[in-house]
């Protein structure tokens, strides 16, 4: 009888097979790494873009339905924020803790959940207009702030006066030229005011129809590592029409808003 004496092959891959593996998939890695970082921050930028949108159009038909006016104040940078009294739901508030009258320079605050920067205007939702003059870090209970401007029908800024704050998504820079007021100053007051109307008012107290005079213009949104894609909101004034629109901006720091005012942001934008 014949016997077949078959060979197993059970050895498994040689040390060579293992490193030429190795090195095919680091290959394969070092080609889909970019392409799903870019990807991401597509969605990141994407997403903080329609949230920034939507915010401002919320608050543009809250001051229709309300016929009174509505601000949206922006924290720009690498951690924005939108601050705005007329949210219909809100992150988290920064409350009024005590009354202030007409014209003071300091009010009272619940612990502050954010960081506040110089120049940021703030209406509370009885329609009182403060802007910060000095930083104001999270956990703080006062404000300094400019004189306070009151409706006249209150007089005052009452205890429990409150504006909402929404979160954009992290690792997203926002930049803007509106605001810039005029003429300019530093830092400028990143505000944008709609009225009863629904229209942009470029006064900082249309209560009283005194104040400050603002550009309104564009609010950039890019990645904080600086990807390739960005986009672009244009608010126009006085009709508080938004146009959507990609930006080109190819420097390393986040743009000024002379930079923003120079590039043009009415381009359709990508789908």
């Amino acid at each position: 009888m014949l016997h077949f004496n078959a060979r197993k092959n059970n050895q498994g891959f040689t040390l060579i097979e293992t490193l030429i593996i190795l090195m095919i998939s680091g290959i394969l890695a070092a080609l889909v790494t970019p392409s799903f970082q870019a990807m991401n921050n597509r969605g990141k930028i994407t997403n903080a873009f329609n949230q920034t949108r939507g915010a401002l159009q919320e608050v543009q038909m809250q001051a229709i339905r309300r016929s009174k006016p509505c601000t949206v104040a922006l924290i720009t940078g690498n951690s924005p924020k939108l601050i705005s009294s007329c949210f219909v739901s809100a992150d988290s508030m920064i409350t009024a803790s005590a009354i202030a009258n007409g014209g003071a320079t300091s009010i009272s605050v619940n612990a502050l959940p954010i960081a506040i920067p110089q120049g940021i205007n703030v209406r509370f939702s009885g329609g009182t207009v403060a802007t910060l003059t000095s930083d104001a870090a999270a956990g703080a209970t006062s404000l300094s702030v400019s004189p306070l401007s009151v409706p006249p029908t209150l007089g005052k800024l009452e205890s429990g006066e409150f504006v909402g704050v929404r979160t954009l998504q992290d690792n997203v820079t926002i930049a803007t030229d509106i605001g810039q007021p005029i003429p300019p100053s530093t830092p400028p007051n990143t505000s944008i005011i709609f009225d009863y109307k629904g229209q942009v008012t470029t006064t900082d107290n249309p209560n009283l129809n005194t104040g400050t005079n603002f550009n309104t213009g564009t609010i950039v949104l890019s990645s904080s590592t600086r990807s390739a894609m960005q986009k672009c909101l244009v608010v126009s004034t006085p009709l508080g029409l938004m146009q959507a629109g990609n930006y080109n901006y190819t420097g390393s720091t986040t743009p000024t808003p002379a930079d923003i005012t120079s590039i043009n942001c009415a381009v359709p934008l990508r789908k």
